[in-house]
């Protein structure tokens, strides 16, 4: 990918996040934009705004939560991890595990959920959602039931040229070339 490509793909990505901050700003649920301004700058034109709020919605039920219930993210107390929760219009996003680095990127610059440490899954923490029972098309906790899809990335390589990910459908770990389209789920906490 030649660096306008990239910074294409970077601008397409970031305006399909101010999308979606600006969603959450008005269901209440993410930065809440301040009037005043501050500037290190004698140019005005330069001021930065200074987040002053910072709202959000994470959930640590058991049960199904819906999509629709504004929750922005989600702890699975059995492990610790912090999961992100999709949002309908993010849900069926699918993208190249090249293409993960930008996603994360940024939802840490937007502080989804309150949070600027979002990573990608390792293969061990990502399977750490599969169940023995399928609820609602997938082997995915309860919590997540309704908000998973089918393939998703991690960030554990099998080589150069594959990464791992997890079926939700099937329960099965299987290589995908980097370039294929797959989901992403990502994840904040200790364990790795």
């Amino acid at each position: 990918m030649d660096q306008e490509q990239y910074l294409k793909k970077i601008l397409q990505v970031t305006l399909e996040n101010n999308k979606i901050l600006k969603e959450l700003q008005e269901n209440g649920l993410a930065i809440t934009m301040p009037t005043t301004f501050s500037s290190d700058s004698e140019n005005d034109d330069l001021a930065v705004p200074v987040i002053k709020e910072v709202k959000t919605k994470i959930s640590k039920v058991t049960t199904v939560i819906e999509n629709n219930s504004g929750v922005t993210a989600w702890v699975d107390e059995e492990t610790n991890l912090t999961w992100e929760f999709k949002s309908d219009d993010r849900r069926n996003l699918i993208m190249t595990q090249l293409d993960c680095n930008d996603y994360m990127d940024n939802l840490n610059i937007i502080e989804y959920s309150g949070f600027n440490d979002w990573r990608l899954p390792t293969l061990k923490e990502l399977k750490t959602l599969l169940t023995a029972e399928k609820t609602n098309f997938s082997y995915t906790k309860p919590a997540l039931s309704k908000n998973t899809n089918y393939n998703y990335w991690t960030s554990t390589k099998y080589d150069s040229n594959f990464y791992m990910t997890v079926n939700f459908n099937n329960r099965k770990d299987i290589k995908s070339v980097k370039e294929n389209l797959d989901y992403i789920r990502c994840v904040r906490g200790e364990m790795k």
